[in-house]
């Protein structure tokens, strides 16, 4: 599922047009747990990959954004058990790019699949003025339109949770501090009124009586959970500086997400719920010096006692600045940093996913995670990439 989105990574005006053609090459194959997978680039000068869905281990799909000659348009990847290919996508507003080529423009922020002929992908169209919703129907992808947004507010969608062919959420922000949640009835999307102040960036649900999405706020974390009559917001901790930018869920009494938490430096933060209240759960971090940060932005479950949590770190030993892969795990009594690969001069993973239950053709369901790499230094001034290309790897 996806998580929060951010603005600092743009792509640098600099970018050279001969790097395009060694960017995925000489990709390690290293880390305890971790294999990277060879990933398409079709944007010439950039790709990054926001969120993953597994239908099965043999039907995965991976969006984004990728930056063309004369567009930021949206990114749309899948797996067949053999190979990641590039799917084509429509872009809503062509020729869209601003004076920094920012990676707002026309992206897919998160993805969910029902079925094979049935995923849905949402995001935002140019600038974010508009939101933008996709939908597979197993042989293409085509815009579905959304609501007219209330008041002209620009608005995004940043997570989908596919229950059904006739149950869809998808939330996000649609201004003035207000979350934007969206209902899809099998016919038309529609606007729902939902409390609390603050934007909502990921979904997950067990059914249509238990939908749960996950944000921040002014005062921290936000947690809103829709029990299959209205959506109320549900009381967690908040920690200074923290949020929530990914959530799964196994059951209605075991649901997991994860963000970040702190001022000055940032810090993992997991939180748990066990169908009575929400906890924080004590993560590790690779370093917790004061200009470290530590921040996860995925959360995929296997099983109650195999949980993974994917983002990114960086500290003094990455040269401060420059992003490594942060891949953490839970094995039922507590979480712990596993190693994992990060090619290129900085990477960082912002997705996980798991096929869904039961329909894993291996004996044991492999785990995704993708997100992006570049073969240079981030800048360490205004925080760009330059030529960031998609990373893909696998568990198993």
């Amino acid at each position: 599922m996806k998580s929060l989105r951010f603005a600092s990574v743009w792509v640098a005006l600099v970018l050279m047009l001969a790097a395009a053609g060694t960017a995925s090459a000489g990709l390690p194959n290293t880390g305890n747990s971790w294999t990277v997978a060879q990933s398409p680039n079709p944007g010439g000068w950039g790709n990054i990959i926001w969120s993953s869905s597994a239908l099965t281990d043999r039907d995965v799909w991976a969006v984004g954004v990728q930056a063309t000659f004369t567009s930021n348009d949206p990114l749309a990847l899948h797996w067949n058990g053999t190979t990641w290919t590039s799917v084509p996508v429509p872009t809503p507003v062509p020729d869209c790019e601003d004076g920094n080529i920012q990676w707002a423009g026309n992206s897919l922020n998160d993805v969910d699949a029902v079925a094979a002929n049935d995923v849905w992908a949402v995001g935002g169209d140019c600038y974010g003025i508009d939101t933008l919703a996709e939908h597979w129907n197993g042989s293409s992808w085509s815009i579905v339109p959304g609501p007219q947004i209330p008041g002209g507010e620009w608005a995004t969608l940043y997570g989908v949770e596919a229950v059904s062919s006739s149950n869809a959420w998808a939330v996000g922000y649609a201004g003035s501090e207000s979350p934007l949640v969206e209902h899809w009835n099998g016919q038309a999307w529609s606007i729902v009124n939902v409390p609390g102040q603050g934007y909502l960036g990921d979904m997950a649900s067990t059914g249509p009586n238990d939908v749960w999405a996950v944000g921040s706020s002014d005062t921290g974390p936000l947690v809103e959970h829709f029990n299959g009559s209205q959506w109320s917001v549900v009381s967690v901790p908040q920690p200074a500086g923290g949020y929530l930018g990914s959530v799964t869920a196994l059951s209605p009494t075991n649901v997991w997400a994860v963000g970040s938490q702190g001022i000055s430096a940032t810090r993992t933060l997991v939180m748990h719920y066990d169908g009575k209240t929400w906890q924080v759960v004590p993560s590790p971090n690779p370093s917790e010096a004061a200009s470290a940060d530590n921040v996860l932005r995925g959360v995929a479950a296997v099983g109650p006692n195999d949980v993974w949590a994917v983002g990114m770190y960086q500290n003094e030993q990455t040269q401060i600045h420059q992003h490594r892969t942060l891949t953490e795990h839970w094995n039922g009594t507590s979480w712990s940093i596993v190693s994992s690969p990060s090619p290129g001069h900085s990477s960082e993973l912002n997705t996980a996913t798991v096929p869904a239950r039961g329909i894993s053709t291996l004996s044991r369901r492999p785990v995704f995670a993708a997100g992006l790499f570049s073969l240079y230094d981030i800048n360490i001034y205004d925080g760009t990439y330059t030529l960031p290309q998609t990373l893909v790897m696998t568990t198993g």
